[in-house]
């Protein structure tokens, strides 16, 4: 709760000054202004997260300042400072919106908890939006899954009667030209191609609710993770590359669709980095699967989408940390990363420099020894 800003605004410079300068020791970030226009100017330039302030002032006094900020900022926390006689205009502050009144003379202690309690209130409160967001955002991908998995259904037979009857066309044909057979060709691929993406539509909508674990190979996860997202890589120019091991298959006891949430997050956050990159370097990001000596599957995954700072990453797996605008952004994905990874027996973690690019590392332990561990608890 320290770095935070706290505006001062009282008419008496030796209360100003005390205050600020022990509310400074405790590392808060201090503005003063010595009445109430001011007041409300520097709230306006700072945006500050508590304010505290006298009752009596020339100008305007806290009353009236009281009621400009709940206009302009309902949610700012708004401590009152208070002289003998000013009872009536503290219930009235009180009544307006303000969090807590001090008495004159001014007790440090009483106000630094007072600030103290205010700042919890208001994570304890950023904490409710969030958690409302997440379950707006929950809603909203329910919904999705429904819509995804009833396109699915009503998709899949017009596919396959275009598959169908482009064959039988095919075979009818007598003496067709290399044109005619390369239309067909044409036609039934992109029918074929449309047909898996509505299947991995249903697969990722979950339409069978139970549990997919199973012995896979860790490459399809991460191939399954490119089908919505390699035309989007294509039109922004990003190239791909998949250096995945094929001889032997990196093989997990895992839930596919789980695995490929994981890919997809780190493909959807390294997209949007590249928003960001002005210089002309040749966009790319990679994707490298292998086994170690111990049977550990493990996969890489890297980019040069600019890197993070040091604070970022140190923060980048916790729940509801963002650095996307409001709105583009749960800062739910790596979290959710981790909870997976961990149910795999896994681990996960980042490097990351910044003006470069970022590598995430990701181990799960092999078929056999993964689905024992599993299948113990």
């Amino acid at each position: 709760m320290n770095n935070c800003k706290i505006l001062i605004v009282d008419d008496e410079e030796i209360i100003r000054d005390r205050v600020s300068k022990l509310l400074t020791l405790d590392d808060y970030e201090v503005i003063t202004a010595e009445d109430g226009r001011k007041g409300l100017e520097s709230f306006e330039q700072f945006s500050p997260d508590v304010v505290i302030s006298d009752i009596k002032m020339p100008h305007m006094d806290g009353i009236e300042l009281l009621k400009k900020l709940k206009e302009k900022s309902p949610k700012v926390g708004v401590i009152m400072i208070t002289g003998h006689g000013d009872m009536d205009s503290t219930v009235e502050a009180l009544r307006l919106g303000a969090f807590d009144y001090i008495s004159k003379p001014v007790d440090y202690d009483e106000l630094s908890i007072s600030i103290k309690r205010n700042l919890e209130l208001q994570e304890i409160e950023k904490d409710r939006e969030r958690l409302q967001t997440q379950l707006f955002q929950s809603s909203k991908l329910a919904s999705v899954g429904t819509l995804a998995a009833g396109i699915a259904h009503e998709l899949n037979n017009p596919l396959a009667v275009v598959v169908g009857y482009t064959k039988n066309l095919k075979d009818s044909l007598q003496n067709p030209t290399e044109d005619e057979i390369k239309y067909l060709d044409m036609i039934t691929k992109a029918a074929e191609r449309m047909r898996v993406i509505v299947n991995h539509m249903r697969t990722y909508a979950r339409e069978n609710k139970h549990s997919d674990w199973c012995n896979l190979c860790v490459n399809d996860p991460i191939k399954n993770a490119f089908i919505f997202m390699q035309r989007d890589f294509a039109n922004r120019s990003i190239a791909t590359t998949l250096a995945l091991s094929e001889d032997p298959p990196p093989m997990v006891f895992a839930d596919s669709v789980q695995l490929e949430s994981i890919f997809q997050n780190l493909l959807s956050n390294s997209r949007d980095a590249f928003e960001s990159v002005t210089d002309n370097r040749e966009k790319a990001i990679k994707f490298t699967s292998s086994i170690d000596k111990n049977g550990t599957v493990r996969v890489l995954y890297e980019d040069n989408a600019g890197g993070m700072p040091k604070h970022v990453l140190e923060k980048m797996f916790d729940p509801f940390f963002t650095t996307k605008e409001v709105g583009k952004g749960t800062g739910l994905g790596m979290s959710m990363a981790i909870s997976i990874i961990d149910a795999h027996k896994g681990a996960i973690s980042a490097e990351s420099e910044v003006g470069k690019g970022t590598t995430f590392t990701i181990t799960i332990p092999g078929a056999s020894a993964s689905a024992v561990e599993t299948k113990k608890e």
